[in-house]
Formats: structure tokens, C-alpha cells, sequence
């Protein structure tokens, strides 16, 4: 008798587990919100690649995305090819960076 009360116990376990895994898959899919995705961007312009945040675009060459320049505001949401000069500013003054690498 006791076996069939954790047969129960694990059987219904099983299926809340199974029906939160199907629910996210679903979800990332897109099929629950009718988007083509809930987690990925719509695609970048031409010319410009996706940033690994799945969300940001940066012309050909861009490497990173400057998300907050803490030096010059207005050089917020730039990106920057991989060189030295660009590496050091945005060392100084960018307090956050997404990496854009094609």
C-alpha cells in the first residue's frame, strides 16, 4: 500500500516537472506568446550582427557595446571595434559593455 502512495507522489512529480519543462520550451518558442520568440531579438538591420544579450545590434566590425559611458553620456549605446585605443576607453568609461564579437 505504501508503494503505490509514492508511486503516486512520484508519478505526479514527474508531471509537474514534464509540464514546466514543455511550458518554458513552448515559451522560447514563441508558441504561448505568438512572437517568434519570448527571449531572442527580431533580427538585426543588414550590415549589423547581434550582441550577446540577444537584444542589441552593432554595425559590421563592432566588437562591443558600450551600454552606459559613465565619460560621455551622449556615447551611450555605441559600438566600438576591437582595437587598443577603443579597449582603454572603454576600460575608463564604460560601466557596462556587451560583447558584439561577429
Amino acid at each position: 500500500m505504501k508503494n503505490r502512495w509514492l508511486y503516486r507522489i512520484m508519478g505526479s512529480a514527474s508531471a509537474l516537472i514534464l509540464g514546466i519543462l514543455v511550458s518554458v520550451a513552448l515559451l522560447h518558442s514563441g508558441l504561448l506568446n505568438g512572437t517568434a520568440s519570448a527571449f531572442a531579438h527580431d533580427g538585426c538591420p543588414d550590415g549589423t550582427h547581434e550582441c550577446s544579450d540577444g537584444i542589441h545590434c552593432c554595425p559590421a566590425g563592432g566588437v562591443y557595446d558600450c551600454v552606459s559611458d559613465s565619460c560621455d553620456s551622449s556615447k551611450s549605446r555605441t559600438c566600438y571595434t576591437d582595437t587598443d585605443d577603443n579597449l582603454q576607453y572603454l576600460n575608463q568609461c564604460c560601466s557596462q559593455t556587451i560583447s558584439c564579437g561577429e
